[in-house]
């Protein structure tokens, strides 16, 4: 005769429960690693960007052309702070999911 745990529906339903969670866990990691990825390379283009405008500056580029660089800059800027509020976001979501 096989022993049957009293309580073994309630383990098996545990167990799925957090089965569910560790899935959630794992898609807020992979959301998170995307958002950062997504971060540098917003970081790295505003860097040559930058890196542009100065040889620009140095080769007396006209002031239509620094003016488009400046306007680019300024995009830039504004999807990085937004990229860094998603980050931000992210990461207390994953922290979260971790805590269940």
């Amino acid at each position: 005769m096989v022993y049957q745990f009293k309580l073994e529906a309630l383990r098996k339903y545990r167990q799925h429960q957090e089965e569910i969670e560790q899935k959630k866990l794992a898609e807020a990691q992979r959301n998170l690693e995307a958002a950062l990825d997504q971060l540098s390379a917003h970081l790295a283009r505003r860097e040559r960007t930058e890196e542009e405008l100065q040889r620009c500056q140095q080769q007396s580029a006209t002031g239509q052309q620094l003016l488009v660089y400046l306007h680019f800059l300024q995009k830039l800027t504004r999807d990085i702070e937004s990229q860094q509020e998603k980050v931000a976001q992210l990461r207390s979501t994953c922290d979260l999911a971790r805590e269940d």
